[in-house]
């Protein structure tokens, strides 16, 4: 595992009285995981600015670099399933990404954390979670919000 870190040039207004999703991203709201995945390409020099959903095994949210990003509280997938080891099993059959960046904004400053599908598969085992989705009955899986212990125990893990 690798990190990176650098500071976030990325113009962009934080509205923290606008529902649901706060980050202002050239003209259009965003939320925390599509404003880090905006960041990521920003700092590529890609088209940043719209991030079409795209299927975890049809693509990935940086296809030029076949990442995928995650950040605090994302969802791994909209992959249902009854228990966290079959959900995880299933997208690990079945991703497309072989990049995986779980980000971390500490105000301007922003880190990268790189991983290859073993690496993230252990992120994923010790700080996710099975969670209903919002509005249904149905379970998947979604990370803890970043925490301190997170960030030690990634940084314990780089190379």
């Amino acid at each position: 595992m690798t990190s990176y870190v650098y500071t976030n040039n990325m113009p962009y207004t934080y509205d923290p009285n606008h529902r649901g999703a706060h980050y202002l991203i050239e003209g259009k709201y965003k939320n925390h995981g599509e404003f880090c995945e905006s960041v990521a390409k920003f700092h590529r020099g890609l088209a940043y600015a719209v991030n079409p959903a795209t299927s975890y095994s049809e693509g990935s949210d940086i296809e030029e670099i076949n990442a995928s990003v995650k950040s605090s509280n994302a969802t791994l997938a909209d992959i249902f399933g009854n228990s966290f080891e079959q959900i995880v099993n299933t997208y690990f059959e079945n991703v497309h990404s072989t990049l995986f960046i779980y980000m971390v904004d500490l105000d301007d400053q922003m880190v990268e954390y790189h991983m290859n599908a073993e690496e993230f598969r252990e992120f994923v085992e010790n700080w996710a979670t099975l969670a209903v989705d919002s509005g249904t009955h149905f379970t998947k899986v979604r990370f803890k919000k970043t925490s301190g212990k997170m960030l030690s125990w990634l940084e314990d893990r780089l190379n």
